[in-house]
């Protein structure tokens, strides 16, 4: 019944008022506001409206200056009513919201919702600023803004982007049963231009809860807005994955003037055939509408070890071509792989508060994963709310995957099928590690660190080796995170400090596309706070796959280390590796030439890309120094290959091409 309710209020926003010649708005909706903008997540919000009714503040200045209408502008004032002009000289607040345009004022104004409303029961406005320039991004928010003589109060936000667009996000309403309507729109100085959805001045603000997923967002463009258009927005596909049948599965969004009920999907493989799925008896709504698809069993994957190239595209919508083309097409290149699995370790990021009996049972579900999956499953801990002594906010993942409650979590950042929502309470995390300890993972990851007493400094390596094909945005994770920090009674382990690459790690390390045998290292340097207990801290590094859909993340694997004190002198990284493989490509006798700095045993072995192993070359145990161990490839198939080491101080890969 909510969804049908949102649906049908949905509808009513299809329909716009007068477009603009000096500079065209038109509005795209969305359910579930892309964060972050939640005033919590910030110590920079300023209240700038705390009580009153019809009241307006003072001239407020932009840190950038903004076009509006086709006008620079450089600063606002706000008024309790649900709006800001730009009007500087602008004196009255507007409680009785009409139509628009209307020359009588307000004018120069973003209606993020024009009602009559009042700030006597604890509303508040006030904003705050995120991103860095050019990017800034400045929030207006009424929270809790009292509809004059009723119970009905909302929670509505304005956000101007750098540069000309915004977007307003309906987040809340409390009042049963809820009677306020009002004015959503735009207008420019002389109230002779605007924009504004049909229903208005009687738009009814929907009932909301405090949570971002159920946010309504109208974002509003600058241009001019097409009769059909539609985008593929997603194809639900991981872009490594085993060799087989698939599902085709997306998402479309209606970016038109015009409600879609019909249009034609097509798809082609590589450069195959392509084929067409004529769908309707739909409705996409106008402004944002969206369906999403699924085509069973029509992609097929046969060859393992093979890379491919899926392109989906739509057409003939209602009988008309697409009048915006640069958003009909959606490629992914994709790779299968060949079966082999490094051993599979689990990154459990929860998000907890200390204030409340259910974040304890969070912390208890944590505990008991590492109970039953001592040194596979490592919880990392992100405190949202309570004491001071846990609180860390900094690293943007519970805006990123619009965590909405705690304890909340994620198994390796990944739903249960490719494409679904990743966070979940803390009662499926058992469940959702077993399946993941059952997937294969074609790397293993490896976190090595050396740690000055001195200077708190720590430097050190992430190791990712790769023993199947792989292709995506793969990136390293680091979490610095402490054990036994005590909340009252209780000691509570993995709790996060530091993110010295971001939750999100750095580009350019990995490339999109590896091999079975490709070895890849990050480098990483840091200065340990000063509160942080160096007998308790832990390194916990992880390679993820990262997209912006953050439904499409993956952890590939995770491990973690303890502090060394710099007795060591130097990782196991450094202590073998491999100098190349002389000649590559190779037709008959050839070397591989290794370097060991300390004794150890050794065995070299040549794998074909099915993991299968082709040649043992030697076992034996090596003296430090430069060696080189042989290999005959006369009686090989001509075709790609690996040379694997396995040594007591670690395993490496080269790749091998056999020629003839």
């Amino acid at each position: 019944m909510q969804k049908l309710r949102r649906l049908l209020f949905a509808c009513t926003l299809v329909m716009v008022g007068n477009l603009l010649p000096a500079q065209d708005y038109f509005f795209i909706y969305e359910e579930g506001s892309a964060p972050p903008y939640d005033y919590n997540q910030t110590d920079l919000n300023v209240d700038l409206l705390t009580s009153g009714d019809d009241v307006l503040s003072s001239w407020i200045n932009l840190p950038f200056t903004w076009n509006f209408f086709g006008q620079s502008v450089n600063g606002y004032k706000v008024s309790d009513n649900g709006y800001i002009t730009f009007d500087q000289n602008a004196t009255v607040s507007y409680g009785s919201n009409t139509a628009i345009p209307d020359p009588g004022g307000p004018n120069n104004a973003i209606y993020a919702f024009w009602d009559d409303f009042e700030l006597n029961s604890g509303g508040v406005v006030r904003t705050w600023e995120y991103g860095a320039a050019p990017h800034r991004v400045i929030c207006i928010q009424w929270d809790n803004v009292t509809r004059k003589s009723t119970a009905a109060s909302v929670t509505m936000t304005l956000r101007l982007y750098e540069g000309a667009s915004f977007d307003i996000v309906w987040d809340e309403s409390v009042s049963s049963p809820f009677a306020t309507d009002g004015t959503l729109g735009c207008e420019n100085a002389s109230g002779t231009d605007g924009h504004m959805i049909q229903s208005s001045p009687m738009t009814q603000f929907p009932d909301l809860q405090s949570v971002i997923l159920d946010d309504f967002v109208f974002d509003y463009r600058t241009g001019t807005q097409f009769d059909w258009d539609l985008g593929t927005e997603d194809i639900n596909i991981s872009p490594s994955l085993a060799a087989g049948t698939y599902d085709l599965s997306g998402t479309i969004k209606n970016y038109g003037k015009n409600s879609v009920t019909t249009f034609d999907l097509n798809y082609q493989l590589d450069n195959g055939p392509v084929n067409t799925q004529s769908l309707n008896t739909l409705y996409l709504t106008a402004h944002g509408g969206e369906f999403e698809y699924v085509i069973p069993n029509v992609l097929d994957f046969p060859t393992a070890g093979q890379g491919y190239h899926l392109k989906v595209w739509i057409s003939d919508l209602n009988g008309n071509g697409d009048l915006q083309t640069d958003n009909d097409t959606f490629d992914i290149d994709l790779v299968t792989m060949i079966g082999n699995s490094a051993p599979k370790n689990i990154l459990v990021e929860t998000f907890q508060g200390t204030a409340c009996g259910c974040t304890a049972y969070g912390m208890d579900d944590a505990d008991d994963l590492v109970s039953s999956w001592p040194n596979q499953v490592f919880p990392v801990q992100v405190h949202l709310t309570g004491s001071t002594s846990l609180v860390n906010n900094s690293t943007g993942l519970n805006t990123f995957f619009n965590v909405v409650g705690i304890p909340m979590g994620m198994v390796d950042r990944a739903g249960r099928t490719f494409g679904q929502n990743p966070v979940v309470n803390s009662a499926s995390w058992n469940t959702d590690v077993t399946n993941r300890l059952n997937a294969l993972t074609p790397v293993s990851v490896e976190v090595y660190n050396q740690f000055d007493p001195a200077t708190r400094e720590v430097t050190g390596q992430l190791v990712s080796r790769f023993v199947d094909y792989a292709m995506g945005d793969l990136r390293f994770v680091l979490y610095v995170v402490e054990d036994n920090v005590k909340h009252g009674s209780r000691s509570i382990d993995g709790v996060v400090r530091q993110l010295p690459l971001t939750g999100f790690g750095q580009t350019g390390t990995i490339p999109s596309t590896v091999n079975p045998g490709d070895v890849f290292v990050e480098q990483f340097s840091f200065t340990l706070d000063a509160g942080i207990d160096i007998n308790d801290m832990r390194l916990v590094g992880a390679l993820v796959r990262y997209d912006d859909n953050y439904k499409r993340n993956e952890v590939l694997n995770v491990a973690a280390a303890g502090p060394d004190n710099g007795v060591s002198a130097a990782a196991p990284i450094e202590e073998s590796r491999s100098l190349g493989v002389f000649p590559n490509p190779a037709s008959g006798i050839g070397a591989i030439s290794v370097e060991f700095h300390k004794a150890t045993q050794a065995n070299f072995s040549i794998y074909n890309m099915q993991g299968q192993l082709v040649q043992v070359m030697k076992e034996a145990r090596f003296t430090p120094g430069e060696h080189k161990v042989w290999f005959n490839a006369a009686d090989l198939p001509a075709g790609a290959y690996f040379i694997r080491v396995d040594s007591e101080l670690g395993q490496f890969n080269e790749k091998l091409i056999i020629s003839r």
